[in-house]
């Protein structure tokens, strides 16, 4: 019975995290977009970062 409760408060435990992680992930998102307002999406070009690490 001791390691059910454990678990439990374990389960409970990680639930809240990940809670406050998805709010925080989706503020992010919320004010990544406002920032592209146009709709345009900000990416990472892995060939220019490399040709400018090569200047």
């Amino acid at each position: 019975m001791r390691t059910y409760n454990e678990m439990k408060k374990i389960n409970t435990a990680f639930s809240a995290s990940y809670k406050r992680f998805v709010q925080g992930y989706q503020q992010y998102k919320a004010e990544r977009a406002q920032q592209h307002s146009d709709g345009e999406v900000e990416r990472y070009d892995n060939s220019t970062r490399v040709k400018q690490a090569q200047r």
